[in-house]
């Protein structure tokens, strides 16, 4: 979905940067991968990992913690 697509990619790139013992996959033809029961079981610590990088890529603590302060 469009309103994923920021988290996506950074998630992707969290797997880029952190994963590198892997291949690179890279799809030549559009393709559509479907999540499947694993994708949010936290049973992969990889997909877990680049969970949490995305996460404080797009909202760092230190500033969420700020805004949220001024917002009270």
């Amino acid at each position: 979905p469009e309103t994923r697509q920021r988290f996506t990619m950074a998630h992707e790139l969290g797997h880029l940067l952190l994963h590198s013992d892997q291949a690179l996959n890279v799809d030549i033809q559009p393709v559509t991968l479907l999540r499947d029961s694993r994708s949010s079981d936290g049973s992969s610590w990889r997909e877990v990992e680049a969970n949490m990088f995305a996460a404080a890529l797009l909202m760092p603590e230190k500033e969420l913690t700020a805004e949220l302060t001024r917002a009270q």
